[in-house]
């Protein structure tokens, strides 16, 4: 059963984590959201940024698998979280 939350997370908080196992996505109402991965030494190595009316974490929807990098807020964001 599909369902839809709103969630609003502060500007630093963690959304998901790298690894996690999750079967939902997110659309940004508003706000900015950093998705990256860690290198060998645990610094961040950022693949991409969403903005307003963005989605992110959509793969988790088609991949059965662990999520594949983390999301971060970047300011206060505001999000519709998507759950299949």
């Amino acid at each position: 059963m599909s369902s839809i939350t709103k969630e609003t997370f502060k500007a630093g908080e963690f959304i998901f984590f790298e690894g996690d196992i999750e079967s939902h996505f997110y659309i940004i109402e508003k706000g900015e959201v950093l998705i990256f991965t860690k290198d060998q030494n645990g610094g961040k190595i950022e693949i991409a940024r969403f903005k307003d009316g963005e989605t992110f974490g959509e793969f988790a929807l088609i991949d059965t698998g662990t999520r594949s990098a983390s999301a971060q807020a970047v300011s206060e964001t505001k999000v519709m979280k998507i759950s299949s």
